[in-house]
């Protein structure tokens, strides 16, 4: 006679589980700590989760002023110190560009005053001139105080603009090299770098949100510099005309992840999402172990959850094919321990009940005869099968009836054959 546990285990391997407890499995008897498992889950987003002591040296540190000149140079513009640039001999206003231009135009002689007419009319293209830099945040001034330094550039943009009205044609190109001038001139110095600045402390602020920095923005890491001055750079760009380098703010980004959650940061992080892991598979059901003792084949599985849990944090996308997956193979491998024994037993004495209360069964539990032992665990297993994630032949739990029908000659006396669920 075949007690119930040997049925149970027999019910188990007929779904493809292998129903040994996991401290009796030979290849089962070490275990790894979730230190360990949140190292392999870094490195399959291909992070190097080394200690921080051991990383080169990051102990220097950069200003947010420091940075700032990177930007403006990866945009093209010049971050001179102000203080050190020769006088530029004051500034000048419109009336002035205006009549410079009319010369350039060869409208009006070098000794001769310009008509009052056509100063006029140079004054209000001038004056549209000046309406366009500031539209494009190019000038900082007022039409009455214009540097010295663009004077020349507003000189020949007012004379492209001048040009039709006195039957000549303005060359575009001239006013494009004109007005690039401007913007290099005017968000040079203080004002670009105030601009600049302002959108390093922006970068610093959005990743202080993500939690991927534990530096304030007056210290900032040497290795950070180029990062911060790359996302800096994209978020400037349309504000001094120039295109905006997505995939340089991301490269950036990314950088930071990289570096930020490498380390300690990065493994306490990586731990948070292993325990995470736990708590979903015991919520299953699945397991009957502490996080302190995991079972050695199932770290790669561990790490695999918690790699997609953490893959979003390092810019990557998530592997729910591969989640999906171990949760599989966890669930099997636990279903062939003491969870899945406990629930095959379950199913075998729920058979043995239907059977008796039928009238089909003439044994006991504890004297089931050798000829109905498979079918009543053909018909365990097709009950047990849903309850553990697994999928049965659909007519297995019919044939596992038939047969006992058939084995104690009972035919089909006893009408249609009844499938119960417990």
């Amino acid at each position: 006679m075949a007690t119930v546990a040997e049925l149970g285990a027999r019910a188990l391997k007929k779904l493809g589980l292998s129903p040994v407890a996991v401290a009796d499995r030979p290849s089962t008897g070490s275990t790894v700590t979730v230190t360990t498992i949140a190292n392999r889950a870094l490195r399959m987003l291909g992070v190097n989760p080394i200690a921080e002591a051991e990383a080169a040296s990051n102990s220097g540190t950069v200003t947010v002023a420091v940075i700032a000149t990177s930007v403006l140079r990866r945009l093209g513009l010049n971050p001179y110190d102000e203080s050190a640039v020769p006088a530029n001999a004051g500034t000048t206003d419109l009336p002035d560009i205006a009549e410079r231009a009319l010369r350039r135009l060869g409208i009006v002689a070098a000794e001769e005053t310009p008509e009052t007419a056509d100063q006029t009319l140079a004054e209000e293209k001038a004056g549209a001139v000046h309406e366009h830099l500031l539209a494009l945040n190019y000038a900082v001034w007022a039409d009455d105080e214009i540097p010295a330094s663009v004077a020349e550039h507003y000189v020949a943009m007012a004379a492209v603009v001048l040009a039709p009205s006195f039957g000549i044609v303005g060359q575009q190109a001239e006013y494009e090299a004109a007005r690039s001038g401007v913007r290099v001139l005017a968000y040079s110095g203080s004002y670009g770098q105030t601009l600049a600045e302002t959108k390093i402390s922006r970068v610093h602020e959005m990743l202080a949100a993500g939690n991927l920095v534990s530096w304030a923005s007056s210290a900032i890491p040497t290795w950070a510099a180029d990062p911060y001055a790359q996302m800096a750079a994209a978020w400037l760009a349309p504000e001094v005309g120039a295109q905006p380098d997505q995939a340089a703010f991301e490269a950036g980004m990314a950088v930071v992840r990289a570096m930020t959650l490498t380390g300690s940061a990065g493994q306490t992080r990586a731990e948070t999402e292993v325990h995470a892991a736990h708590q979903t598979l015991n919520a299953m059901g699945f397991v009957t172990w502490t996080t302190s003792a995991i079972p050695e084949p199932l770290a790669e599985h561990y790490a695999v959850m918690a790699a997609a849990y953490l893959a979003p944090v390092y810019g990557k996308p998530r592997d729910d094919a591969g989640y999906a997956n171990a949760v599989t193979l966890i669930r099997r491998f636990a279903y062939g321990g003491a969870i899945g024994q406990a629930i095959a037993e379950q199913k075998i004495r729920a058979v043995q009940a239907s059977l008796s209360a039928r009238g089909i069964s003439r044994w006991t539990l504890a004297s089931i005869p050798d000829y109905a032992q498979e079918p009543i665990v053909m018909m365990a297993a097709a009950w047990l099968a849903p309850d553990i994630g697994e999928a049965a032949p659909p007519t297995l739990y019919i044939e596992g009836e038939r047969e006992i029908r058939r084995v104690t000659s009972l035919g089909t006396g006893h009408g249609t054959l009844e499938q119960v669920y417990y």
